[in-house]
């Protein structure tokens, strides 16, 4: 069972599952929502027509076998379950549906070209206005800023495109993996922020050339493992210490991929 709060009552809810295998059917008291196999990807699923204020109840019935466990047919071991996390969230019907950041570097490898593209969902019935903020930042120096306009259509979706071209960029390699922190606004007419996604982004450019592989303009040679996500006591379940020493392990032996 979990609970509903009142303040979710007027907005989207969502629920996450972050894997489970090998599938599986959810039932949300007593009805029966949806199927999903896939384990190895996100599972998330609208609740908003089957829940209520209050107290809920949600059953699943987890398949150990599917037709996709063919389709993940590796050389791993053969668990079953909900391997990771599930959680509740909730979102306003306006809201970021998706976005791509795409930031590569010009033919000098020095300057930074920026382009993202954001594209945005009405669940609303009636028309929206407000605006869309990005911000970019070098730990806390801002080095982009910008906003667009939006007028967005009762249930209709949007896209919208920021480039801009960023001089002397700290590039990202596996040696110096320089970031920048990246925040997404979506606001009403107010101003008032009614949805915000803060992700960190790199600079850098991957090309062949002459079948050589080149990172940021450098030539790199794969050294790559097969790896999986297993622990020898709690199988697919996998903890952060767990994934930092095998990323110790790999760096070691000088392994890249």
């Amino acid at each position: 069972t979990f609970s509903i709060p009142v303040e979710w009552n007027e907005k989207k809810v969502y629920i996450h599952f972050g894997a489970v295998k090998s599938a599986f059917y959810i039932w949300i008291n007593g009805k029966m929502v949806v199927y999903s196999q896939g384990s190895k990807l996100p599972a998330e699923f609208d609740l908003s027509k089957f829940i209520n204020v209050g107290e809920n109840n949600i059953s699943l019935e987890v398949y150990r076998w599917s037709d996709g466990s063919f389709l993940e047919d590796q050389d791993f071991w053969r668990l079953s379950g909900i391997e990771r996390d599930v959680y509740l969230y909730s979102r306003e019907d306006i809201q970021i549906k998706d976005y791509f950041s795409s930031c590569d570097l010009d033919s000098s490898f020095k300057n930074g070209i920026f382009d993202l593209n954001v594209k945005l969902q009405s669940y609303r019935n009636k028309n929206f206005n407000g605006d869309l903020h990005i911000i970019l930042k070098d730990n806390n120096k801002t080095i982009y800023d910008s906003s667009s306009k939006i007028n967005l259509v009762r249930f209709d979706s949007s896209n919208i495109n920021f480039k801009t071209y960023i001089t002397d960029v700290k590039k990202w390699s596996a040696e110096l993996p320089n970031l920048y922190n990246l925040q997404i606004q979506l606001k009403d007419k107010k101003g008032l922020v009614i949805e915000s996604i803060s992700k960190m982004v790199g600079f850098r450019n991957i090309q062949i050339n002459n079948s050589q592989l080149l990172i940021n303009g450098q030539p790199i040679i794969i050294k790559g493992v097969n790896r999986h996500e297993h622990d020898f006591k709690t199988g697919h379940v996998v903890s952060r210490e767990s994934m930092i020493q095998d990323i110790k392990i790999m760096k070691t032996n000088n392994i890249n991929a």
